[in-house]
């Protein structure tokens, strides 16, 4: 990386200046009901290969290092879906998602093809990070040059509210109604995703019909 000597300083009070923005509020759940749906799922994957799915023991560690080399793939995926109109590709990703883990909730009986969902989970499980995270400082930069910084920890700030709520989702459905419900849990959390993504969009192009106007009027 070339060497930047270029220092942003901004005030605390042009940094939270952040959340007057309507759609960086709302894009900041994005990644709270995209990672809750995977992390809904992933907290109790042990339990669900041993205790539902019926993987022998001996088999849980294995199980265990392929989904996370399948993991890897998703972060390759999330490359592409930041490329062009990643708000589109992110509908789509939280389609498939959703589509995946419906899957997964019909399959638990038969563990092959139980299996081959939840590797597809893990292909999907960090395809929205990239995409997301620029978008969450493209909006900033666009409406707030002051507090890029301060936008650039939003994602992992949400991702890790999505960890700690898809956990706590999970916890709940485990104790009330059981482990095999799970999935379809995380499908409600990546149909949010989608909603919330899809609003984001329509806001995008409202803003985009709105700019030229304004541009013209100026003039």
């Amino acid at each position: 990386m070339p060497k930047s000597n270029t220092i942003s300083v901004s005030s605390m009070k042009q940094q939270l200046a952040l959340f007057k923005n309507k759609r960086i509020r709302l894009a900041f759940f994005i990644p709270v009901l995209g990672v809750g749906s995977v992390f809904i799922v992933y907290t109790y994957i042990t339990p669900l290969l041993e205790n539902v799915m019926g993987i022998p023991q001996q088999w849980i560690s294995t199980v265990l290092l392929a989904y996370g080399a399948f993991t890897i793939l998703s972060n390759w995926l999330g490359a592409k879906v930041a490329q062009g109109n990643s708000r589109v590709k992110l509908k789509v990703i939280f389609t498939i998602q959703a589509m995946i883990m419906m899957a997964l909730a019909l399959t638990l009986s038969l563990p092959w093809m139980a299996l081959v969902s939840l590797m597809l989970v893990a292909c999907f499980s960090f395809a929205l990070s990239t995409a997301v995270q620029l978008y969450l400082i493209d909006l900033a930069d666009e409406s707030s040059p002051g507090s890029k910084d301060f936008a650039s920890t939003l994602m992992p700030v949400a991702s890790n509210l999505g960890i700690a709520v898809g956990s706590l989702l999970g916890s709940l459905v485990v104790d009330n109604v059981g482990l095999e419900h799970l999935p379809w849990s995380a499908v409600l959390f990546a149909i949010g995703a989608f909603a919330v993504t899809s609003r984001c969009h329509q806001l995008d192009q409202q803003h985009l019909d709105i700019t030229p106007l304004t541009s013209a009027k100026a003039s």
